[in-house]
């Protein structure tokens, strides 16, 4: 399967996730990509608690 094009842009449908070693990451749903969100990405997506910032 080839990556979508939104995707190819940058443009990820980020969700957050928590893997198996207990990480917090956000992983897109459209390509499957994996990473560790930065303080911007998580106030974008309207989670910055998610981060710990508490």
């Amino acid at each position: 399967m080839s990556k979508p094009l939104a995707c190819w842009l940058g443009l990820h449908a980020w969700h957050p996730i928590v893997d198996e070693d207990k990480l917090r990451l956000i992983q897109c749903l459209r390509c499957g990509k994996k990473e560790q969100p930065n303080g911007n990405v998580a106030l974008r997506l309207g989670f910055d608690n998610y981060m710990g910032n508490h």
